[in-house]
């Protein structure tokens, strides 16, 4: 994780809820009012906090990512691999309810995406992005979701 990176929730500020068990992740991970205030409100947090809050393994210098990524990715290949998918799933299932959220979030955001709430608030955040997206390292994913989010694609 780079040392300027930032975070922010922003399904709310689009009319929609949490998905892939974000919800049931920050909650098991920060407590319930943390988790409120970053799904709800939408809160910006930084590499630091994210390393403090146990959200992230490690925080390095913005210009080491790459470098440190391609050691990490060495390192994992080259270990006991079956090992590590058993620990993956024994961590998991440490950390019951997953499914269950999964599955809600799923069921919110069929729900939500339909909504008057989302469609306007679409709108606001594409024409919002469109002045800076064009600095974003994904601008065309940006630039292709509102374009989806416009012709109802939710």
């Amino acid at each position: 994780m780079g040392a300027r990176a930032s975070f922010a929730t922003a399904f709310t500020g689009i009319g929609l809820a949490s998905d892939s068990g974000l919800s049931h992740a920050l909650v098991h991970a920060l407590g319930p009012s943390r988790a409120s205030g970053l799904m709800l409100l939408g809160d910006k947090f930084d590499a630091q906090s994210a390393l403090e809050w146990g959200l992230v393994h490690r925080v390095v210098a913005d210009e080491d990512v790459a470098a440190e990524a391609r050691v990490l990715a060495r390192r994992l290949a080259d270990g006991p691999t079956a090992a590590f998918a058993h620990v993956k799933s024994l961590i998991r299932a440490v950390v019951p309810g997953l499914s269950q959220a999964l599955e809600a979030e799923a069921n919110a955001q069929v729900e939500l995406g339909s909504t008057a709430d989302h469609q306007a608030q679409s709108r606001l955040s594409c024409r919002s992005r469109s002045r800076f997206s064009r600095a974003a390292d994904f601008w065309w994913v940006e630039r292709f979701s509102c374009a989806l989010g416009h012709l109802g694609a939710y």
